[in-house]
């Protein structure tokens, strides 16, 4: 962060125009960090209202029907036991999916809910270390980066003296014996080289990131917060067979569905067809597992960990074919048009 501050009072000595484009470029990334990931929407009330009368005149003769009846007998509104019905058409859809995921009536999430997430959990494990170190160690994921860059670009320039040859800032000093118009020289020549770096090596390389960027909300998910109110407490490697697990009350844990099911979501926009840099893997191996460069040891645990990130994958879609986080939400919140905007990380 700080030489990011000191290249952004450096570029001060550049032309208007060049000194935008070039703290856009190193600014993109941090700008990122203050964006809110999850967004609820509630209706306000006169918008509830327009949308359950516009979706009332769409229901049929039938429902009208059975509304108006329900209507007299109970003495509440239509609206009232529109909603109402909304919210057993959730139920409904739940119980199709996966019956047995909650008991409605004592509004809790029942072992068999743990357990999906125990399967995901048991697949995540492997991935921890590997994701923590380049989500939440900003040193390394960047070292990492660079590595990545200087195995896919020719024109790798690592030194000062790359961009300007020491001859010219020599020339520039004897003839102005300004420190500032050193500075503008390299800037200058370092704007011009991040404009020559082709488009199309950046895309490349955002999608072997993905991965780790979109998959790390699952691995990194805090699965011992969540099963602690299922009675059971996380230790170490996940077991061979599916602990004993008690119910859970919904209530406690919307917060952390919400969680849940925006991490699935931004599992959802890796793609079908990805694929993970294996110079990444490599670099893990090298720097954080202190394994030798081009071992055998080192060649078996990046294939161990690509495989694991492919088995997070097909994981991630199991649970969401039998987990309905969001209508869960919806249906415990009461509120059937209740729902979250999902920020997706730019990289």
């Amino acid at each position: 962060m700080v030489e990011k501050t000191r290249l952004e009072e450096l570029s001060g000595e550049l032309p208007d125009k060049e000194r935008e484009e070039l703290l856009n470029k190193i600014s993109r990334s941090g700008k990122q960090e203050d964006i809110e990931e999850i967004i609820p929407v509630t209706l306000k009330e006169d918008e509830r209202e327009r949308l359950v009368s516009e979706e009332m005149l769409r229901i049929s003769w039938f429902y009208k029907v059975l509304l108006w009846l329900k209507g007299v007998l109970t003495g509440k509104s239509k609206r009232e036991l529109f909603v109402k019905m909304q919210l057993n058409q959730l139920k409904y859809s739940i119980r199709q999916r996966n019956p047995g995921l909650t008991g409605f009536e004592t509004r809790n999430l029942t072992p068999k809910f743990a357990s999906y997430l125990y399967d995901l959990y048991t697949v995540s494990y492997p991935l921890l270390d590997f994701y923590k170190s380049f989500n939440l160690e900003p040193e390394f994921r960047n070292a990492s980066i660079i590595s990545l860059v200087e195995a896919n670009y020719e024109d790798v320039k690592k030194e000062m003296i790359d961009l300007v040859p020491l001859e010219k800032l020599e020339e520039i000093y004897e003839k102005t014996g300004s420190e500032g118009e050193l500075k503008k020289e390299v800037l200058r020549k370092f704007n011009e080289y991040v404009k020559q770096i082709p488009e199309k090596l950046f895309s490349r390389m955002e999608e072997g990131i993905k991965p780790l960027l979109f998959l790390k909300n699952i691995v990194l998910f805090s699965y011992s917060s969540m099963f602690s109110h299922f009675n059971y407490s996380l230790i170490g490697n996940p077991a061979e067979k599916h602990p004993y697990f008690h119910h859970a009350p919904a209530m406690l844990l919307l917060d952390k569905l919400e969680k849940l099911c925006y991490a699935i979501f931004l599992a959802s926009q890796v793609g079908k067809k990805w694929l993970l840099h294996e110079e990444l893997v490599r670099f893990y191996c090298a720097n954080k597992l202190e394994m030798e460069d081009n071992s055998e040891e080192l060649e078996q645990r990046a294939t161990d960990l690509t495989k694991s990130v492919i088995a997070l994958e097909s994981a991630i879609h199991r649970f969401k074919a039998k987990v309905p986080t969001m209508e869960l939400i919806r249906y415990f919140r009461r509120d059937p048009y209740y729902r979250l905007v999902f920020n997706v990380p730019k990289l």
